[in-house]
C-alpha cells in the first residue's frame, strides 16, 4: 500500500506558498494519512508504466487553469475492500483529465503555481475494466470509472509535482467496480491525488510561465494515482474529515 504515497514528501517543496495555504496542505495531508490508518476501504487508480507518458499538465498563462489531458490510467486496486483485496486489475483504454481553478497570484512564488483554493477542480477517469464487467467499445461512448474534485490545486514546477490539497470533493466511483470490490454502492469517497510531470523552469521576467508539460511514471517508486477512501462510517474516519472541512472553511474566510 505504501507505494502510492511514497512521494508525498516532496510538499516540502511548497515552502514559499503562504502559510494558510501550507497549514491547510500539511493538515490535510496529515489527516489522509491517519485516514489510511484506520484501514478505510481504497479504491486505487494508477500508472503502472515507467517512463514519459502521452499525457500533459498545461497552464496558458494570466489566470488559466491548470489542464490535465489524455494521462494514460492502466490499472486499478483494492485495498482494504471486503472483496479481492489487493487485487490489480488491468484498466483498457483508461485517460485522466482534470481541470483546476483560474491561477492565484497572490498566493503563488516563483516556480511554484497555486491555482485557487475556492473554486473545484474536476477530474473524471474514463475506460474499461473487463474482470469487473466494464467495457468500453472501441470508438464507442467513453465509460467513467471515477469522477470528482478537490479545492485548489498546487504544481511545483522545479519537481514537476502536482498536488490537491483539500481532497474534499465527492462523487462518483462506478458501481460495477464498488460490487467488485465488495463496497456500499454510493456510500461516497474522499479523493488524493498526485500526478508528475517533466519539471518546468521559470524565466527571469516571468516567474510563473505558461508551460505545457508531459506527465511521467516510473512505477511503483512514483506514478500517478487517484485514490478514493470510501466513507462508509467509521468514527475516526468521519470525525477526520470534519477538521479537514474545517481548513477548507478557514482558508475561505481568509480569502475574505
Amino acid at each position: 500500500m505504501q507505494r502510492h504515497f511514497r512521494s508525498s514528501s516532496k510538499t516540502a517543496a511548497l515552502r514559499p506558498v503562504s502559510f494558510v495555504l501550507r497549514a491547510g496542505l500539511l493538515s490535510a495531508l496529515f489527516a489522509g494519512l491517519v485516514w489510511c490508518g484506520t484501514a478505510a476501504p481504497q479504491i486505487v487508480f494508477l500508472q503502472t508504466s515507467t517512463g514519459v507518458t502521452s499525457g500533459t499538465v498545461s497552464y496558458a498563462g494570466g489566470s488559466a487553469p491548470l489542464v490535465g489531458s489524455n494521462i494514460p490510467i492502466d490499472a486499478v486496486e483494492g485495498i482494504n475492500t471486503p472483496s479481492h483485496s489487493g487485487t490489480l486489475l488491468t484498466v483498457n483504454d483508461g485517460i485522466l483529465s482534470f481541470q483546476t481553478g483560474s491561477f492565484d497570484a497572490s498566493h503563488s512564488s516563483t516556480g511554484v503555481y497555486v491555482f485557487d483554493p475556492t473554486v473545484g477542480t474536476t477530474f473524471l477517469i474514463t475506460g474499461g475494466v473487463a474482470d469487473a464487467g466494464i467495457t468500453q467499445p472501441p470508438g464507442g461512448p467513453l465509460v467513467g470509472l471515477t469522477s470528482g474534485g478537490s479545492l485548489g490545486a498546487v504544481f511545483d514546477a522545479s519537481q514537476g509535482d502536482v498536488a490537491f490539497p483539500f481532497n474534499v470533493g465527492i462523487s462518483y466511483v462506478n458501481p460495477q467496480l464498488e460490487e467488485y470490490f465488495g463496497l456500499t454502492p454510493g456510500a461516497g469517497y474522499l479523493f488524493s491525488s498526485l500526478v508528475f510531470s517533466t519539471p518546468v523552469t521559470s524565466s527571469g521576467t516571468d516567474p510563473n510561465p505558461a508551460f505545457t508539460a508531459n506527465v511521467v511514471s516510473n512505477y511503483p517508486s512514483f506514478q500517478t494515482s487517484i485514490i478514493a477512501t470510501s466513507l462508509a462510517p467509521e468514527p475516526g474516519p468521519v470525525f477526520l474529515l470534519g477538521s479537514s472541512l474545517l481548513v477548507v472553511i478557514g482558508f475561505r474566510r481568509q480569502r475574505r
